[in-house]
């Protein structure tokens, strides 16, 4: 049950998405990029742990994306890649 809870309490805050500020939602794309990067970079072999973090987080940006099309301006997800210093930006409008 209380499972349950939480769950429907984390699938509204990506969904409320649409209402943030444009800062909190590149703040929250960010920190959901960065906890599948730190999963993916470095492993060769990754743990269902890991391949869970991984899904959760991608899963959530798309929420987070998916939820704020009807926005007129640029949500940036900007990281460096770290192996071989490529600056990467996925811009979705």
């Amino acid at each position: 049950m209380l499972n349950r809870i939480f769950v429907s309490l984390l699938r509204k805050l990506f969904e409320s998405s649409a209402l943030m500020n444009i800062a909190a939602v590149k703040s929250l794309l960010s920190a959901l990029h960065q906890l599948s990067s730190q999963h993916i970079s470095g492993s060769s072999q990754l743990s269902v742990q890991q391949i869970g973090s991984i899904s959760f987080s991608v899963e959530r940006m798309t929420t987070i994306l998916v939820n704020n099309l009807h926005r007129r301006c640029f949500l940036y997800l900007e990281h460096s890649c770290r192996e071989n210093n490529l600056y990467e930006s996925v811009m979705v409008f």
